[in-house]
């Protein structure tokens, strides 16, 4: 036997499941009270100065070793094990949404956003996850990388990190990251989730601003009324879906925001709408953004009246690699003795800009059900009353250290 195939299997039995479960147990503290903390200073978007701070002071009191990006609040760096040659990267999203908080928790939110999406749990479980990663360092066959990364709520501060040169001088062989609550409702508390390709849908929105001209409510005839046109839109975008898409494939077209007039008694110049479009074929993807602009041009004018129109792309399809998935499934099969995961045959409507990650590194994303009953119910993501099961988190700071650990011994 060799001496490197000795030190492997050494290595191997150091870092076998039994050690690392007893490693995880030291931190089940840690993991509550970070979540807990952060879950008190929610912040949206692109500058999240408290959560950054918050986030530096722990890496700092581990000794590790971070770089921040120049013009949003990203934070970056390496954990180098014994193989600087190989690198696995894994990613926390950070901001929260502008939403006031109705949980009554004792650590609700102190100002006027809300984590309503369980990103205060994906920090505390990266945090726990790189102080585990600290202490056995030296017997990693490899290094890892580690993003915090802000604006995933509709920034795309993925992209704005990779913009910024996140993997100039760090450039990962693969990279995996996952959400927490409620996403996939089959999955009970404490249960994995993993999907083979396309897993979440891309992230589109789209606005429409219809003109017409205004007048007393008593006297319609003298007007051009934009409300006419708004309303006959509104319906008729939705047969794209019902009438014009193959009902295999998988496509969502909702209308969220509405806008317009000052009074019961008049008729006003304008309404403006606001929506989102979701797909997982890029083809469906650029065709409703056509048929919605077509719909819009050709019923507005049936009215005398105008339509501006804007199709925003945002984040891609999320589309996990194969290969990846099997590995993560071996992973789940041989360090979870209760078999709680299952394999997800169709994908969420929900986007991430994760997917940018994806375009450039090989990839996965997995999900974890940890929905925390309220009232005798589940309340949604990006809801008021929106909570997480905290005390299972651990459980995903154990896989992403077994899945770690297996690809850097691969």
């Amino acid at each position: 036997m060799g001496v490197s195939r000795k030190i492997t299997e050494m290595r191997c039995r150091m870092l076998n499941k039994q050690n690392i479960n007893k490693l995880v147990n030291n931190v089940k503290k840690d993991i509550i009270f970070n979540r807990r903390e952060l879950h008190k200073i929610p912040e949206t978007g692109l500058i999240l100065p408290k959560t950054k701070a918050y986030i530096k002071e722990k890496l700092e009191s581990m000794n590790i070793k971070y770089y921040e990006t120049e013009n949003i609040d990203g934070i970056y760096g390496l954990l180098e094990g014994k193989n600087k040659d190989k690198i696995i990267c894994i990613r926390a999203d950070m901001d929260a949404l502008p939403i006031i908080e109705k949980t009554g928790l004792d650590f609700s939110s102190e100002n006027e956003n809300m984590h309503a999406c369980g990103h205060d749990g994906h920090m505390s479980i990266l945090l726990a996850t790189l102080k585990i990663l600290n202490e056995i360092k030296e017997e990693l066959n490899g290094s890892v990388m580690f993003i915090f990364q802000p604006g995933e709520e509709g920034y795309l501060g993925a992209k704005k990190m990779m913009d910024e040169g996140l993997f100039g001088e760090i450039k990962p062989d693969i990279i995996f990251s996952s959400h927490i609550g409620n996403i996939f409702e089959e999955l009970k508390n404490g249960e994995f989730g993993i999907g083979y390709g396309k897993v979440m849908s891309s992230l589109d929105r789209f606005k429409l601003k219809i003109s017409g001209t205004e007048s007393h409510g008593a006297e319609p005839h003298k007007a051009k009324d934009p409300f006419i046109p708004a309303a006959e839109i509104l319906l008729a975008v939705q047969s794209i879906i019902s009438r014009e898409i193959n009902t295999n494939e998988k496509a969502v077209i909702s209308f969220g925001k509405i806008n317009g007039g000052t009074a019961a008694n008049i008729i006003p110049a304008v309404i403006e709408l606001e929506g989102t479009v979701r797909a997982v074929n890029n083809e469906i993807r650029e065709y409703m953004d056509k048929r919605i602009g077509e719909i819009a041009y050709y019923i507005s004018q049936a009215h005398g009246t105008n339509a501006e129109y804007e199709y925003i792309y945002g984040a891609p399809v999320v589309e996990n690699e194969d290969f990846l998935v099997n590995d993560f499934i071996k992973v789940l099969d041989e360090s979870l003795e209760d078999k709680k995961y299952k394999i997800l045959e169709n994908p969420t409507m929900i986007g991430e800009d994760f997917s940018y990650y994806l375009q450039e590194i090989p990839g996965f994303y997995y999900f974890f059900g940890s929905k925390k009953l309220t009232d005798n119910k589940y309340y949604a993501h990006h809801t008021e009353k929106f909570d997480i099961e905290e005390e299972n988190l651990f459980r995903v700071v154990y896989i992403n250290l077994m899945f770690i650990i297996k690809y850097l011994n691969k």
